[in-house]
């Protein structure tokens, strides 16, 4: 029996790796406790945009079919501490083809384990998830955003980010998942 990776394993290898590069990273010079280095984890809004590719995971038939794929990101959310924040989400996500598609939308929140100019998170979210495959029915129910990132700050607004995630649906679309890695930029109102 051929098994796929589950959403837990990814999530427990994430948080691994970003809990490993948070105590490995380098400490970014401070000039005061309270200046320059706090500046990054400062409450405010912000606004991301992602390119992404990813892996369309579909196990309906009994049997795992996977087929590569492409998309973009748009988010917009609010840094409410140092470590929280949340953000609502537009992605599209296209598989093998213009005709196999995905539309995630939603909310997600982040816990940030660093204030610093370089900031590893882990995001889950809760997102509506829609559905266009070649040859079958529209088809919307709920789905689940889970994975890890990080923000590389160059100035104090503008950010480079990199984040995996994986996205598993629930209902109707059970059993239709996608996996992706993203390169973004951030910008901090």
């Amino acid at each position: 029996m051929h098994r796929s990776l589950r959403p837990i394993g990814l999530i427990a290898i994430t948080a691994l790796c970003l809990s490993i590069s948070s105590a490995l990273a380098p400490d970014v010079a401070r000039a005061d406790e309270d200046d320059e280095a706090l500046e990054y984890g400062r409450p405010g809004a912000y606004a991301m945009l992602h390119v992404m590719g990813g892996i369309d995971v579909d196990r309906r038939r009994g049997e795992t079919n996977l087929a590569g794929g492409a998309g973009y990101n748009l988010r917009l959310g609010s840094r409410e501490s140092e470590r929280l924040a949340w953000e609502l989400e537009f992605e599209q996500f296209i598989s093998d083809g213009a005709n196999d598609q995905a539309f995630t939308y939603g909310i997600n929140g982040k816990f940030y384990f660093m204030e610093e100019a370089i900031q590893p998170y882990i995001v889950l979210g809760a997102n509506g998830h829609t559905r266009l495959r070649e040859g079958e029915k529209r088809r919307t129910d709920w789905g689940f955003r889970m994975g890890g990132g990080v923000d590389f700050y160059l100035t104090k607004k503008w950010a480079l980010n990199m984040e995996h995630t994986y996205v598993a649906a629930v209902g109707d679309l059970l059993r239709q998942e996608y996996a992706s890695f993203a390169l973004g930029v951030l910008y901090r109102f």
